[in-house]
């Protein structure tokens, strides 16, 4: 009886740590896109600036905003703008594959990328125009 219990705690306990990842997961994750959600950006954000501040490294944000998402949206509907949303965070992800780089869905139709690998300006016009070059291509 007392094994049974044990092994039945244990069972529970195994539960409890795996439901607790999963709401961990979607508390960070935006659910359209599978990106990381506002929140969490900001959280992470918020870390990168301190470390930035401390060891002087350089720190940049691309605000991606989508134009006309909405308009698309009322004209299409909401699952095939989702859609476009979904394959623009794909794009995105092969674009922010680096280490130091974190990209989020920031709003409806907002994406930011967060990086310290960028620190002169001609790095950071390069990489804006790659990510709208590819972004166009949708």
């Amino acid at each position: 009886m007392v094994r049974s219990r044990k092994k039945k705690c244990s069972r529970i306990r195994k539960e409890v740590k795996e439901r607790t990842n999963e709401l961990m997961w979607i508390s960070q994750i935006d659910m359209v896109t599978g990106l990381l959600n506002r929140k969490y950006f900001e959280e992470k954000l918020e870390t990168m600036c301190l470390k930035s501040n401390e060891d002087g490294s350089c720190l940049t944000l691309f605000y991606i905003e989508v134009n006309k998402q909405n308009n698309f949206k009322s004209f299409y509907g909401r699952d095939t703008a989702e859609r476009i949303m979904m394959e623009i965070a794909q794009i995105l992800k092969t674009l922010t594959i680096k280490e130091n780089h974190i990209l989020a869905a920031y709003g409806e139709s907002v994406f930011v990328i967060a990086t310290k690998q960028l620190c002169s300006i001609p790095l950071k016009m390069e990489y804006a125009k790659e990510i709208i070059d590819a972004c166009s291509k949708t």
